[in-house]
């Protein structure tokens, strides 16, 4: 991973922590109610850019077509039953 794509993920880890979220690699998970948040960001092989995919995961929905996920794991972005894919950014300089 190049330092670009860490430093992103150590700048949306301190954001998203500060609003609730827990960390699991490039994955954050956040409880409200019956719903978990879902971040992730995801680098491109070359890690010159990344995309910012987000979820909102719901056992009862989630098991109306799926077996249940096992209790305390980690709920990823492709686990959730609503999903959004974020445009990519470039990890270059900004000017």
């Amino acid at each position: 991973m190049r330092a670009g794509a860490e430093a992103q993920i150590a700048a949306a880890d301190r954001v998203l922590q500060a609003a609730g979220f827990s960390r699991y690699g490039s994955t954050w998970n956040r409880q409200v109610d019956e719903f978990v948040d879902v971040v992730n960001l995801q680098t491109s092989e070359g890690g010159e850019s990344a995309y910012l995919n987000t979820g909102i995961y719901h056992a009862r929905v989630y098991e109306a077509w799926q077996p249940p996920l096992r209790e305390g794991a980690v709920i990823r972005e492709e686990d959730c039953v609503v999903r959004d894919l974020h445009e990519s950014h470039d990890f270059g300089d900004r000017q």
